[in-house]
């Protein structure tokens, strides 16, 4: 779902938010 993985943790707050 994302192409990093330091993505992954920013990308998920967000979709969380």
């Amino acid at each position: 779902m994302f192409p990093f993985p330091k993505r992954a943790t920013t990308g998920a707050a967000v979709v969380a938010g």
